[in-house]
């Protein structure tokens, strides 16, 4: 007569590669999981640091003269900073005789300087019109 119960039989070594088949695989997909939590967490900094950097610009860049600070009611960010600095544009002409010469172009740096490290996160340099204060 033919049993119709089958048992299966398992060696040992036919188990021990099923569990390491299977550890490998968990080992794979949880470190895939770590590298992409990690690269969110970078793009949602860089983004933040992004988005600070557009408000001090445009704080700045609306202002008629280049204020000292940006106050906290516009950028509150606690522990960073935003700075800007003008320097004349490289390669302009010193003396300017008529009207038809170049205008005086200003780079304007706007930087955001983080305070716990004071490194600097996330900077811009825009060219902007030179007016004179008269």
């Amino acid at each position: 007569m033919i049993s119709t119960n089958k048992i299966l039989h398992f060696t040992i070594i036919e188990v021990v590669v099923a569990v390491t088949i299977l550890a490998t695989s968990l080992t794979a997909l949880l470190t895939l999981s770590f590298t992409a939590q990690q690269r969110l967490a970078r793009a949602a900094e860089k983004q933040q640091h992004f988005h600070m950097l557009q408000q001090a610009a445009e704080y700045y860049m609306l202002q008629p003269n280049k204020p000292d600070s940006v106050p906290d009611t516009i950028f509150d960010y606690p522990n960073f900073q935003p700075s800007c600095t003008i320097d004349e544009s490289p390669g302009m002409v010193e003396e300017l005789n008529d009207e038809s010469a170049l205008i005086q172009l200003d780079v304007w740096t706007i930087a955001v300087t983080d305070t716990r490290t004071n490194n600097v996160v996330e900077s811009i340099q825009i060219d902007r019109l030179h007016y004179d204060e008269d």
